[in-house]
């Protein structure tokens, strides 16, 4: 397995570098969040230009796994001093996103997947990175929505906001190599549900499997605070003596008492049906309690990230052996994945959910 990290122009995607001997243990992606990674530079070897292009919000770095991009992250902070070594704080490109506001714009029966691009273009494009906003598939449901500039919301608080109503729109942001010149630019990806399912009776086109890749797994059920609840209430601010928040959303269960959560997914809505939303989704997330399948796999071995699976994808498991005496199969939707980079390459799926 090749792996190579490049320094490039955080405005134009440009190369400045190559940087063979960066340390980075670990990185990740996981749906409309970013992932932040410290990188450790060792001076001595570096190239020439490495002041350059390692300059703070001036150059990203991307990590070319087979010569194929696969993750990259915006330098954030630099530390140098008499050690001979150099740290810096990195996070995925998602990260810039909190670094720009919403200014004051209304958007009455736009398809939901439609409102996340214009709000990119709008106002993180102008005086931006060279970044590209493409909308996979349909462009989804229409949805009412009014931003103002003196709330001080940035575009990820935004897109946070809409990504958390029932069925609202999904996004991340992966890197991607333009030629003429050779480029590494962030792509914002949008959908209604980024990845792939199987058809009815096939499965996923990834399986990981122990005794297979997998080297290590564990499986959690989780219904503490916050993992769990059969009510839910969404609220915002209030507005003189008055409080807006949702109608509960109720689930019955005949084996547990009723657990309530109450939170707040925006400081501005103003609309109950918002409102109203949000709990309906928190609720269906959290009726269950938390469940979660974790895998670990030898990278080599493993179903190839950005080939046979990607971020959104249903993936599938079947594990036995001595952690599992009874096997365990199922498919779960890989909303997220970590890489690690140190001693033996490693690859884990963040599945949502497995049946």
């Amino acid at each position: 397995m090749d792996v190579t990290w490049l320094a490039v122009s955080a405005k134009t995607g440009q190369v400045l570098e190559e940087l063979p001997d960066l340390q980075v243990a670990t990185v990740g992606a996981t749906i409309g969040t970013h992932f932040a990674v410290t990188a450790s530079l060792p001076t001595p070897s570096a190239p020439p230009g490495w002041l350059d292009a390692t300059k703070p919000l001036a150059a990203a770095l991307v990590l070319l796994i087979n010569d194929e991009p696969t993750w990259a992250g915006l330098i954030g902070q630099r530390k140098r001093g008499t050690a001979e070594t150099v740290s810096l704080a990195v996070a995925s490109w998602e990260s810039y996103l909190a670094r720009r506001y919403v200014g004051t714009k209304s958007y009455t029966g736009v398809p939901q997947c439609t409102i996340v691009a214009d709000l990119v273009n709008t106002f993180v494009i102008a005086d931006g990175p060279a970044m590209l906003v493409e909308v996979e598939g349909s462009t989804g449901q229409s949805r009412d929505r009014s931003y103002k500039d003196d709330t001080d919301k940035t575009v990820d608080a935004a897109l946070s906001e809409l990504s958390g109503i029932i069925a609202g729109p999904e996004w991340t942001i992966t890197p991607r190599r333009l030629t003429s010149p050779e480029r590494y630019v962030p792509v914002v990806r949008i959908a209604n549900r980024l990845g792939t399912s199987p058809a009815a009776g096939l499965s996923p086109a990834a399986i990981f499997d122990q005794p297979g890749c997998v080297i290590d797994a564990e499986l959690s059920e989780d219904y503490s605070s916050g993992r769990g609840a059969t009510r839910v209430v969404a609220t915002s601010s209030a507005t003189g003596d008055v409080r807006p928040q949702s109608v509960p959303a109720d689930a019955a269960d005949p084996e547990r008492p009723r657990v309530e959560y109450r939170w707040s997914p925006s400081s501005s809505i103003t609309e109950i049906s918002t409102l109203n939303a949000h709990a309906g989704a928190a609720l269906a997330a959290m009726r269950g309690g938390a469940s979660a399948i974790v895998l670990t796999a030898d990278l080599q071995q493993a179903p190839r990230l950005g080939v046979d699976w990607a971020l959104g994808d249903d993936v599938g498991y079947d594990l036995s052996g001595q952690s599992f005496p009874q096997p365990v199969q199922g498919v779960g939707r890989a909303i997220g994945w970590q890489m690690s980079l140190v001693g033996t390459p490693t690859v884990t799926p963040i599945l949502e959910g497995g049946s």
